[in-house]
């Protein structure tokens, strides 16, 4: 049957980003961001200094640099759903096995497989996205994905502050053990529902009025040499780098900052950190749905300035 648009029943379209949202809060909300809340925790359990501290989190990053990379070719030839439920088990069996890491080494080597398996989430995940909306709806869609991550922000905070009471300097292994069980029980969720092209559901993109269920467009075969060749591709690539350089490196320390630095007590920096969450949460849906209006070109200059 063709669920298309205005016809009484939702859209496939929205069943299909509201599990990859959930998805991004258990790969990279619980995977990447919570970071900075259970940092802390894990340095005076572990009597870790800032740099041994931080290159925990250099080889998480690492681990997603690598799928981030490696990740194009593995979606075109697996697709997205089979990628994604992947990379949740890989992120989720590495945060798990957090739980169960005494020792500085096991630590790095489960930090690294928790960031593989978050960036093979977040490039399958946010790779749905052109397959099952129309260009006039994308941003919208990818401001609610992106969402995902600052829910992570939030729960991780409040996990926190909830267990410290209880488990003391141990609350960070609980943490992970939490993380890991609800990233799992997304990759079954990811594995049932999420669909590669709208087209397995027997209906159209969402916002594509005039595409059929019949004649729409599926991803075939990439040249990836002309991927490369694109200078686009690798301004933007620069342009994430300068990003993703300042903004891992303000994310990673801000709560240890604000508590040993500056001498705030945990629940305080948590809740600063919270704050943020609670903010980029609206900022990302807001923002994608405003890029839908001006373009992605402008909406990445006014943000950037």
């Amino acid at each position: 049957m063709d669920h298309q648009q205005g016809s009484a029943r939702v859209h496939y379209g929205w069943l299909v980003l509201a599990v990859g949202t959930l998805a991004i809060v258990g790969g990279i909300g619980f995977g990447r961001f919570s970071y900075s809340t259970v940092l802390p925790n894990m340095q005076a359990d572990l009597g870790l200094a800032n740099g041994p501290a931080g290159f925990l989190v250099t080889l998480g990053l690492t681990g997603y640099l690598i799928l981030a990379i490696l990740g194009g070719p593995l979606i075109a030839r697996f697709g997205n759903r089979k990628i994604a439920t992947a990379g949740l088990v890989v992120g989720g069996a590495g945060m798990v096995s957090l739980f169960l890491a005494d020792t500085y080494l096991w630590v790095a080597i489960f930090s690294t497989l928790a960031g593989l398996g978050s960036g093979a989430v977040h490039m399958s995940i946010f790779g749905l996205w052109p397959a099952w909306f129309a260009k006039s709806k994308r941003g919208l869609a990818s401001g609610i994905c992106v969402a995902g991550g600052p829910v992570g922000m939030v729960l991780a905070s409040a996990a926190l502050q909830g267990l410290t009471p209880l488990y003391a300097n141990k609350a960070w292994q609980v943490s992970w053990l939490i993380f890991g069980a609800y990233t799992l029980a997304m990759a079954v969720f990811s594995f049932l529902i999420l669909r590669d092209h709208p087209s397995e559901k027997g209906c159209r993109a969402i916002g594509e009025q005039e595409q059929t269920a019949a004649g729409a467009a599926r991803p075939g075969s990439l040249d990836w040499q002309s991927v490369y060749r694109e200078p686009l591709i690798w301004v933007l690539g620069v342009v994430y780098l300068i990003f993703g350089f300042t903004y891992i490196s303000y994310m990673t320390f801000h709560v240890k900052h604000l508590v040993a630095d500056i001498g705030l007590p945990m629940t305080s920096a948590a809740n600063l950190y919270m704050l943020m969450g609670w903010i980029s949460l609206i900022s990302g849906v807001l923002w994608g749905w405003i890029s839908d209006f001006i373009g992605r070109r402008r909406t990445l200059i006014i943000l950037f300035v």
